[in-house]
């Protein structure tokens, strides 16, 4: 058994120039307070993260292809094999499925469901190799979004 569908990287957003006016305000003030705390190293980093924030948000979301079967799941190119799983939770409210990795630095795997997935036939493939564990997007990342990162 195996369920496909299309999805993007992140939701669309209409950025307008209010909003990069004012990250520009606020880069542009962390990177003077560091040099005038004599700290060009982290300026230097926060002026590379910023424009790497511009290049990305320009380029616009991703469509990704997703795949769930019963070896794993497999988001365009790249395959979580169940074993590199611990769990997985679907949250009805926002739907996303969150899967909870084995590895250190990628702990959540957060992934939009298209509302033409039947979500009772996902549980059913998750369940049978994942066990299910409540869990919640992190009020950082919610943060983030409500930002509009």
């Amino acid at each position: 058994m195996s369920i496909e569908w299309h999805t993007q990287d992140r939701v669309p957003d209409k950025k307008n120039f209010e909003w990069y006016l004012a990250i520009s305000i606020i880069v542009i003030a962390i990177i003077f307070t560091s040099i005038i705390f004599n700290n060009v190293l982290l300026a230097i980093i926060i002026g590379i993260g910023f424009v790497a924030l511009i290049l990305a948000h320009r380029k616009g979301p991703q469509d990704i292809s997703v795949s769930v079967t019963n070896r794993g799941i497999r988001l365009n190119d790249y395959i979580y094999t169940f074993e590199n799983l611990e769990s997985y939770s679907i949250d009805e409210d926002r739907d996303i499925l969150i899967l909870k990795s084995k590895k250190f630095f990628s702990l959540h795997i957060i992934i939009p469901i298209d509302v033409s997935v039947q979500k009772s036939d996902l549980e059913e493939i998750l369940s049978e190799n994942l066990k299910i564990e409540e869990m919640h997007e992190s009020i950082f990342e919610r943060f983030m979004e409500y930002l509009g990162f």
